[in-house]
């Protein structure tokens, strides 16, 4: 497992949208679904599409089918639109009435009832988004006759009620030439299942996937020097290392695959354009744990873990921190630096590491740089005899909009009784407010949302025991 920076977006290189042309609207898509009980489930997906092209459906269809005989349409509607992209506070792009390159992100959901269980549900872009765009060159032999199709998979035989992971981050879409540059693509199981990622072909559509270039491939999919210099993918976290050799377009697909107990009970994908050109603006650095290279650790249960980063920016553009997870302070002048502590309980004993993001931009306009920086944490038992917490194993934890009252309903039930808070953040990961529950084992609550807009949002519980769960909430 790599220890080592990926940036996020470089769109230093883009100053003016004329730069980049797009035949369709659709720069990439994924699809997620999360179960409401038994064969009830809700169908999430998001298009990220260039404000230079056509708008985007107000509705799309999925279709799902199953090796059993079975199928059903979903309708998934528009939630939600917000840009994506990192720019300066004076630039205005073309997502809002600029001339500034500009993607957005559009949010849809909708629910269904599949018809029967099957150990092989498949949820199909029915029909798929065409065409790619014109400006890829490294799909043969023409690469804007071929379409944008993204699916996920289902196995409700095994298991009766599952949540697919769910992608945490935004992708990337803009990287440098002859710079070592990193996607990720960060995603939670609010199941606890075992997540293994796989580097894809892009699809066309169900039964057909793009063609490379000669020498490229699925998991090559872009022009490099020497092998030393080849694209690396790291299955355990979804990390990809990219050193393009030359300015260029492709596309790039990752399958998240869903574990439980050994068996493949789902997966989901996510398809992306990707864009590296001359850069003429250097990304902010981080340093990983207390001044070091070093972005991994392992600690023992009930201690306190601390230390300290520091960043810095080549063009001594000021530099800023934000961090997922744990308590975080920054401060600093020029080059901020910050502070992590955390004190995990029995509950995040396991053999998988705890994954906290650091992201650190710079001021530059009219884009902003961006790198990210994954810290692998491993809470091991040490000398504890207590082991796993059963109630991190068995906290249940749902939550819907309630129309009639604007609203938001939860419940929980936990094995052992503890405070709780429970918070709503909006999809940028804004806290937009919480709420606090006292010390029980099980609660049913409402959180009041008037004056809260439409949307997509992200629904947090924290008990006092250290146990986590999030659930996404569409507020109509």
């Amino acid at each position: 497992m790599k220890k080592i920076p990926f940036t996020l977006l470089v769109l230093s290189l883009f100053v003016f949208a004329g730069e980049k042309s797009f035949a369709s609207h659709a720069v990439g898509a994924e699809i997620t679904y999360q179960c409401l009980g038994g064969n009830n489930y809700r169908f999430f997906f998001t298009l990220y599409r260039d404000c230079a092209g056509i708008p985007v459906n107000v509705q799309y269809s999925i279709a799902a089918t199953s090796t059993c005989g079975g199928s059903v349409s979903i309708t998934v509607d528009l939630d939600s639109t917000l840009e994506v992209t990192q720019n300066c506070s004076s630039v205005v792009t073309q997502c809002v009435s600029g001339s500034y390159f500009g993607i957005e992100a559009n949010y849809y959901h909708g629910d269904v009832v599949l018809p029967s269980v099957c150990n092989l549900w498949t949820f199909g872009l029915s029909p798929a988004i065409c065409n790619r765009s014109s400006s890829i060159n490294n799909l043969s032999p023409n690469r804007s006759t071929y379409c944008l199709y993204v699916q996920a998979t289902l196995n409700n035989a095994a298991v009766q009620c599952n949540n697919a992971p769910q992608f945490l981050i935004t992708p990337q879409f803009h990287f440098c030439a002859n710079q070592i540059q990193f996607m990720h693509q960060y995603a939670q199981d609010i199941d606890g299942d075992s997540l293994v990622y796989q580097m894809i072909t892009p699809r066309s559509d169900p039964t057909t996937n793009v063609a490379y270039i000669p020498s490229l491939s699925g998991t090559q999919p872009v022009t490099y020097t020497t092998s030393a210099d080849s694209t690396e993918f790291d299955p355990a976290t979804g990390d990809i290392r990219f050193l393009a050799n030359a300015i260029q377009t492709t596309v790039v697909a990752v399958q998240i695959n869903d574990y439980r107990n050994g068996i493949l009970i789902g997966s989901v994908e996510r398809d992306i354009e990707t864009i590296f050109n001359n850069c003429t603006n250097q990304p902010p650095t981080s340093t990983g744990i207390n001044g070091t290279s070093t972005y991994e650790a392992h600690i023992c249960v009930d201690s306190l873990f601390s230390f300290q980063v520091s960043t810095f920016d080549a063009d001594s553009d000021s530099t800023f921190i934000s961090w997922s997870g744990g308590e975080f302070s920054s401060s600093g002048g020029v080059f901020q630096s910050g502070t992590f502590s955390w004190h995990p309980d029995s509950s995040f004993i396991s053999v998988n590491p705890h994954v906290f993001i650091l992201t650190v931009s710079d001021n530059y306009c009219p884009y902003v740089s961006t790198n990210s920086y994954p810290f692998y944490i491993y809470v091991d038992s040490c000398q504890a005899t207590s082991g796993i917490s059963e109630m991190a194993m068995t906290t249940n934890f749902s939550a819907n909009y309630s129309p009639p009252y604007h609203s938001i309903r939860f419940n929980y039930k936990l094995s052992e009784a503890s405070a709780a808070i429970v918070s709503l953040y909006d999809v940028e990961g804004r806290e937009i407010k919480n709420s606090s529950v006292e010390k029980i084992k099980e609660a049913e609550r409402e959180m009041d949302i008037n004056g809260i807009a439409a949307g997509v949002y992200l629904l947090n519980l924290k008990t006092g025991n250290g146990v986590t769960r999030s659930v996404k909430v569409v507020v109509e």
